[in-house]
């Protein structure tokens, strides 16, 4: 089972799968913390019928928080709604840039009165 390095890489590869086998195929979720390390989050696509197993690992909150955004996507291929890979991708990237630019905005401070 060798990992995928980016969320991107893992959302086409789990995408393409789906669309393969959309009975079989599941999604798996798990998050591991120690307190001696991080804590990292492990998402598995895995189709028992193919025996293909697509995983990726990471401890990073940028990834975690595309992920389920694309997980989302990924259930309406298993349920048979119609979205294209292009939608997924192009809405994951809008939320991107839109936190990019939430973060960017400086608050006033209160003065004391």
């Amino acid at each position: 089972m060798p990992l995928v390095k980016t969320v991107d890489a893992f959302l086409n590869l789990s995408y393409s799968l789906l669309q393969a086998s959309p009975v079989t195929t599941r999604i798996s979720t798990k998050y591991r913390f120690d307190e001696e390390s991080k804590g990292f989050l492990t998402v598995k696509t895995y189709d028992p019928v193919s025996g293909i197993c697509i995983r990726f690992r990471t401890d990073q909150a940028v990834d975690v928080s595309r992920l389920f955004l694309g997980k989302s996507r990924l259930g309406h291929v298993m349920a048979n709604i119609n979205v294209s890979l292009e939608q997924m991708l192009e809405q994951m990237a809008n939320l991107t840039e839109q936190k990019v630019v939430e973060s960017g905005k400086k608050h006033k401070k209160k003065s004391k009165r």
